[in-house]
């Protein structure tokens, strides 16, 4: 090593980025403003999500509740009564537009909403037609309690 250069100072040197700088107080306010932002719209929508399973609950407890005084009813009403109580409760859950329904369009929806065929193929049909007729209108009565009671909000 007689006076030659060292070969390693001959190579350019590292050229990395510079160190980023200290977060300033503006970027932690930033921050913690998005963070609360995130945490108040996750609330909000576990708190909509609840109020909509329990609005559905109150629903059909109103509806059961109202189904369960049909019985006192004079033999002829307990059909109109029923009908009176599915219109509430289908307004509630499905929309106005729903419940304003008649004919075979408003059993194919008592069909959709509770997952059945019983309206407008089977005894359910008496919504329609022994409803308004001129001979004894026989109510649904415990089966239609049973529907009432099972319903599940469609997925």
């Amino acid at each position: 090593m007689d006076g030659a250069p060292d070969p390693l100072s001959l190579l350019r040197p590292d050229r990395w980025p510079a160190p980023p700088e200290a977060m300033t107080s503006g970027d932690l306010v930033f921050a913690a403003v998005l963070g609360a932002a995130l945490a108040v719209l996750v609330t909000a929508l576990g708190a909509l999500a609840r109020r909509s399973r329990g609005r559905a609950g109150s629903d059909r407890r109103q509806a059961l509740a109202a189904l369960a005084r049909v019985p006192d009813l004079p033999a002829p009403e307990q059909l109109a009564a029923e009908a009176a109580v599915l219109r509430r409760f289908v307004a509630a859950v499905a929309g106005p537009a729903a419940a304003r329904l008649d004919g075979d369009a408003w059993l194919a929806e008592l069909d959709r909403l509770f997952r059945t065929s019983f309206f407008s193929k089977g005894h359910g049909r008496r919504l329609v037609d022994d409803l308004y007729g001129a001979g004894p209108a026989e109510p649904l009565g415990p089966t239609l309690v049973r529907f009432v009671r099972s319903w599940r909000r469609p997925p």
